[in-house]
């Protein structure tokens, strides 16, 4: 599949979680509020990103890219695009920001968890 720039379109685990002491949040946060066609949401920053691993990750993000929502402790809860590739939020820190399409996006009413996802074959390398 390719994005509207005609590049391959790569996927992203993002994780939310209500227990994160420093950032308690729910996807259902943004699956459930109505938007409209144009609209983006910024995710992330200096507060909320702290892993190496996730800087690493953000700065390969690209526009069109897709995001699946992880809901720490209940599974995959929905689909959304990448509304930009990912940036530093402060020029002179890491890459720790993204910002995701407001429309189209996917709710799933029957979250898949985690545990679903290992059973598919290629999964150990991924998850």
């Amino acid at each position: 599949m390719l994005s509207k720039t005609n590049q391959a379109i790569n996927y992203w685990w993002v994780v939310a979680s209500e227990n994160n002491p420093n950032k308690q949040w729910h996807w259902k946060d943004f699956f459930r509020v109505p938007n409209k066609v144009g609209e983006t949401y910024k995710w992330g920053g200096p507060d909320w990103i702290s892993s190496t691993v996730s800087f690493a990750r953000i700065k390969e993000m690209r526009e069109g890219d897709v995001v699946i929502a992880y809901q720490a402790a209940e599974g995959v809860v929905g689909l959304v695009f990448l509304a930009s590739d990912g940036y530093k939020y402060v020029q002179s820190g890491n890459y720790d920001t993204f910002d995701l399409e407001a429309t189209p996006k996917v709710w799933l009413d029957t979250k898949i968890p985690l545990s679903e996802i290992q059973k598919l074959p290629d999964a150990k390398k991924e998850y």
